[in-house]
C-alpha cells in the first residue's frame, strides 16, 4: 500500500504515540509505584532546544556539530538499527549534508521518558540537492517526520540516540533502487569478521552459538540484524490465531520485539482480535529466505494493551490497539546447505521452552528434506508430464 505524505506523517507520529514500545508501555502503566515516567514536554523545553541546535548546524559543518554536541562515547542507532559511533556518525551525517540542502526544521513533539531520555518529533523540509548514497541528485522536496530519543550526560553533551525516519518518503525523493544502499549498509562492519561484505547467508558462527547453546532472544537478535543488512523486511511474521470454527488463519503483521515480548498493532474491529478473544493461544512465524531459510516460531499468549491510537484510513478513522505476545515455546531452524546433496537437504531445529521461569533448550533435531520441488519444475520443462497424470487436469 502506497503512503502519501500526510498518511506517512500520520503513521510516524502515531507510531511514536503508540507503535514505540516504551512510549506505549510508559501509556499503559497505571501502577504510581512502579511505572514508567511520562511526561509531554513543550518544544522550547532546554534539552530540546539543545538537540535543535546540534541538529539544524549539522548541515552546515557535521564534524563541528558532532564535535561540540556529542560525548566521545556517543552511540547513534539509525534507523536500520545499526549502531555508530562518533567517527562513523560526522560521516552518515556528512552524506546527509551533501545530498540535501535544508530549508526548514521544527519540532512537532517532546516527551519525556525514563532514565533522562527525551522523545523529539521533528519536521524536515529540504530539497535532494546533491549526490546520496549513489543517488544524483533530482531537486525533488522531501518533507519528512522523523522520531528522535536523546539521552545527555552530565555535562549536558548528547550520549546517545536514536533515530527513525521515513526511508520509503526518502527513496521516493532520491529514486533509489537498492534500499540496503539507502541506508549505507553496504559499508557496515559485520561482527563476526569485522570485514564489510554484504551479507547473504547465515554465519556459520552463528550456527555454531545456536549449538553452543545462546539464547533464542540473543540469536533472534542478531538474526534480525543479518536480515535487515539483505534484502529481507526483518520486521514482518505471519500471525496465525484459531478462527471461530477452530481452524488456524495466518495474516502478515510487522511486529517489534523488546525484552523477550512481542508487540504488533493491529485494528480494533479486525476478526483476529476476536479470534484472539476467544482464544489467546497464538503463533508467530518469522522467516528469513536469505539466510539459510532460517524460521522462529514462537508459541504463546496474545493479550490486548491498553495503548491505542486514532489512524486515519480510507474514508474513516481507526482505531490501532497494541497487543502484546509473551512467548513460552520458540523453535528455530535453519537449511545447512552445505549438506545438500542433489535434492536431498538437512534442516536443523532446536526448541526453547519455559520452565518455571528458566527458558531451556532441546537437543538439535535433523530433518533430511528429499520433497524439493526443483525436480517437478525439472520434469515439466523435459515436459514429462506422464508420471503427473493422476493428478493433473
Amino acid at each position: 500500500m502506497e503512503l502519501g505524505i500526510m498518511e506517512r506523517r500520520r503513521f510516524i507520529v502515531g507510531a511514536a504515540l503508540a507503535s514505540s514500545v516504551p512510549l506505549a508501555v510508559a501509556c499503559s502503566r497505571t501502577d504510581s509505584a512502579t511505572a514508567t515516567q511520562f511526561q509531554l514536554l513543550p518544544v522550547s523545553d532546554r534539552r530540546v532546544g539543545d538537540f535543535m541546535k546540534y541538529y539544524s548546524e549539522f548541515w552546515t559543518d557535521p564534524a563541528k556539530a558532532v564535535k561540540d554536541y556529542t560525548s566521545p562515547q556517543v552511540v547513534y542507532t539509525s534507523t536500520s538499527g545499526q549502531d555508530f559511533n562518533q567517527a562513523a556518525l560526522t560521516s552518515r551525517l556528512t552524506d546527509w549534508a551533501q545530498g540535501f540542502t535544508r530549508i526548514k526544521s521544527e519540532p512537532v513533539f517532546a516527551a519525556a521518558l525514563d532514565n533522562d531520555e527525551i522523545l523529539i518529533v521533528i519536521r524536515d523540509t529540504s530539497v535532494h540537492s546533491g549526490q546520496f548514497r549513489g543517488n544524483d541528485p533530482t531537486s525533488k522536496s522531501l518533507e519528512d517526520d522523523a522520531i528522535f530519543t536523546v539521552t545527555y550526560d552530565g555535562s549536558g553533551k548528547i550520549v546517545r540516540y536514536t533515530q527513525f525516519a521515513d526511508y520509503g518518503g526518502i527513496s521516493d525523493t532520491v529514486g533509489a533502487d537498492n534500499m540496503s544502499q539507502l541506508h549505507a549498509l553496504n559499508a557496515e562492519k559485520h561482527w563476526w569478521t569485522g570485514e564489510i561484505q554484504p551479507t547473504l547467508e547465515l554465519p556459520r558462527e552463528l550456527i555454531q552459538a545456536l549449538s553452543d547453546g545462546i539464547s533464542w532472544s540473543e540469536y533472534l537478535r542478531d538474526l534480525y540484524k543479518l536480515a535487515d543488512s539483505t534484502i529481507e523486511l526483518p520486521d514482518i511474521g505471519v500471525l496465525n490465531t484459531i478462527d471461530e470454527s477452530g481452524f488456524p488463519v495466518g495474516m502478515p503483521i510487522h511486529y517489534e520485539f523488546k525484552n523477550d515480548l512481542f508487540y504488533f498493532v493491529s485494528n480494533a474491529t479486525a476478526q483476529r482480535n476476536k479470534n484472539m478473544a476467544k482464544n489467546s493461544n497464538v503463533s508467530l512465524l518469522i522467516y528469513y529466505k536469505a539466510l539459510n531459510q532460517s524460521t522462529v516460531l514462537i508459541k504463546g499468549k496474545a493479550k490486548a494493551t491498553s495503548v491505542n491510537y486514532e489512524f486515519s484510513g480510507a474514508g474513516k478513522s481507526q482505531t490501532q490497539v497494541l497487543h502484546q505476545i509473551e512467548p513460552y515455546e520458540v523453535g528455530i531452524s535453519y537449511l545447512d546447505d552445505l549438506s545438500r546433496v542433489k535434492q536431498e537437504v538437512k534442516r536443523y531445529l532446536y526448541t526453547y521452552t519455559k520452565n518455571n521461569g528458566t527458558w531451556l533448550q532441546s537437543p538439535s533435531r535433523v530433518i533430511s528434506i528429499q520433497n524439493d520441488l526443483e525436480d517437478v519444475v525439472d520434469r515439466m520443462v523435459a515436459q514429462n508430464r506422464a508420471w503427473l497424470a493422476p493428478i493433473l487436469p
